[in-house]
């Protein structure tokens, strides 16, 4: 980065917030040339009032602003007498553009008659390439403001978009009569350009995942990590308490809004935010697991996954054999479970969907640990699915609520890895369970979307952090520590030093690196030892 872009980069972080919808509109100079309308293109802006009226040469051959009659190139405080400043108050806010540039740092030059407006600082920069017209897209305006708001994504100024939602689209003193400004402080166009960037980081991811990580390439997934986490922030807020989307929302739906209209918006956010949401865990694992350069050189227990669903089978048995009969179908192990995996073991069901689930567990007798953990999963997780309606759009399983989503901008399964004898996707988020046919066995898998152990590690990343709901992280981080213990780890037996070294290793940077505390990933491989009735599972656990 020269130094050159990072004077534009301090300058976009100083600018008020307000001020952003009138650096990003298109202006047309006023100057009368030979009895008409200059219209050129306006690149810059006078000083001192930063009113952008005025193209660059018919700048130097006036003397005035023509909206405030400010001298142009007089002192900041001629300015403020003339009532200049009006660029930050035209947006709904009182105070001096000049005044909010110099206090953060850009004071003008003695003589300095005109700046570079913002945008186009930006393209001179380099930040961001010239927009072309486009005339089945969005105006100019807004793919100007869209730019603005790339380049503070991309460069972590993503607090600038969070303070615009809050102090611009949020506020209802933040009015204008130029149809062009009340467009750029709605805020619904902060959510489509959500929307329009995160399908853009789905196309990345897609291609990235296809090709591999690899350490050339490990600066890209921390960029799109920044992204993501960045549009998770920017979502939250217009998810905020107050005069938020859902306040708005719960307003219209009072006053009787248009149906699937204004009062979706909100609904949608919060949609778009689990989407997002996933996407970033999923990456956060990928990228972890990279680090690890994907466990090369790491011998398995089992010489295959067919001798691995046989030892859990075999758990399955050991643990039929063992339990005692009055704690048969009490589900015994969702305590424990539940306090290691973050949840509990009833999976916020209903009364009658207790009783029903306790029948099915005295017929089929003993359950293992991860059985209980996948399950509350798909309990906790199945109520708020997106499921697809006859029109196309996405709506709630649970309480139908309208979303102005399509199914392509929530669906998250063009980023799994894909398998030969899997069916082609259907564009439909419904959460299957992980039931007792399938653990241990390939039989259930069609029927529960979900069988342990998983075909490989990234099937398992793949449902857990893609085909799951987007709560529960630490739950399914748990989940996927003990699918990793059950791989890999071999108790001390036929390890070597080197090689059992670095599994303790990888241990410890899975938690560092993922945000699991120490006593959770302990918990997970006492539950590993007690699904195989070990001795130092049973030790541990009295």
């Amino acid at each position: 980065m020269d130094r050159r872009q990072q004077d534009v980069l301090l300058r976009l972080a100083a600018t008020p917030s307000r001020a952003l919808p009138l650096e990003a509109k298109v202006e047309k100079c006023r100057a009368m040339r030979e009895l008409r309308a200059c219209g050129r293109a306006v690149q810059h802006c006078l000083l001192p009032c930063h009113h952008a009226c005025l193209c660059g040469e018919c700048a130097q051959r006036c003397s005035a602003c023509p909206v405030c009659r400010c001298l142009i190139g007089a002192p900041a405080t001629a300015a403020a007498a003339a009532g200049g400043g009006g660029s930050a108050a035209a947006a709904g806010g009182g105070g001096s553009a000049a005044a909010a540039a110099e206090e953060g740092g850009f004071a003008r030059q003695s003589g300095e008659r005109i700046q570079i407006r913002l945008y186009d600082a930006c393209v001179d920069a380099g930040l961001v390439s010239p927009l072309k017209d486009d005339a089945q897209g969005f105006p100019m305006d807004v793919r100007r403001l869209f730019a603005l708001f790339d380049i503070a994504l991309d460069r972590g100024l993503v607090t600038l978009i969070c303070h615009y939602v809050e102090e611009v689209c949020m506020d209802e003193a933040a009015v204008s009569s130029d149809p062009v400004l009340s467009l750029l402080l709605d805020p619904k166009l902060v959510l489509e350009w959500v929307k329009r960037t995160f399908a853009g980081i789905k196309r990345t991811l897609r291609d990235l995942y296809a090709t591999g990580i690899t350490d050339r390439r490990m600066d890209d997934v921390t960029c799109l990590a920044m992204r993501l986490q960045g549009l998770s922030q920017v979502l939250a807020t217009l998810q905020g308490p107050g005069d938020s989307l859902a306040a708005q929302q719960q307003a219209q739906m009072q006053q009787g809004g248009e149906e699937g209209g204004q009062k979706g918006h909100a609904w949608e956010a919060q949609r778009l935010a689990e989407a997002v949401l996933r996407a970033y865990l999923h990456l956060e694992v990928m990228q972890w697991a990279a680090k690890n350069r994907f466990f090369e050189g790491l011998p398995p227990r089992h010489s295959s996954n067919a001798t691995w669903r046989a030892a859990v089978r075999q758990r399955k048995q050991a643990a039929n054999e063992t339990a005692w009969p009055e704690f048969l179908g009490v589900s015994a192990a969702s305590g424990a479970a539940g306090s290691v995996l973050g949840m509990g073991g009833s999976g916020g069901g209903g009364g009658g969907a207790k009783v029903q689930q306790q029948q099915q567990q005295q017929q089929q007798g003993a359950r293992l640990f991860i059985e209980e953990a996948i399950d509350s999963l798909r309990s906790s997780s199945g109520d708020g699915s997106l499921v697809e309606n006859s029109d196309g759009w996405m709506e709630s399983g649970s309480d139908q609520q309208p979303a102005l989503l399509t199914a392509d901008q929530l669906d998250l399964l063009p980023l799994k890895q894909p398998l030969p004898s899997a069916p082609p996707a259907s564009g439909k988020f419904l959460l299957q369970g992980g039931s007792c046919p399938g653990v241990g066995g390939a039989a259930g898998a069609a029927a529960t979307g979900f069988q342990y152990p998983p075909e490989n590690f990234r099937a398992a990343v793949d449902y857990l952090f893609l085909e799951a709901g987007a709560d529960l992280a630490l739950a399914k981080k748990a989940i996927l520590l003990y699918y990793l213990i059950d791989r890999f780890d071999q108790h001390g037996e036929g390890e070597r030093g080197s090689q059992q070294q670095r599994w303790r290793e990888m241990v410890d940077d899975f938690g560092a690196c993922l945000d699991v505390a120490a006593r959770h990933v302990v918990e997970t491989m006492v539950l590993v030892m007690l699904d195989e009735c070990t001795e130092e599972g049973l030790e541990s656990q009295g």
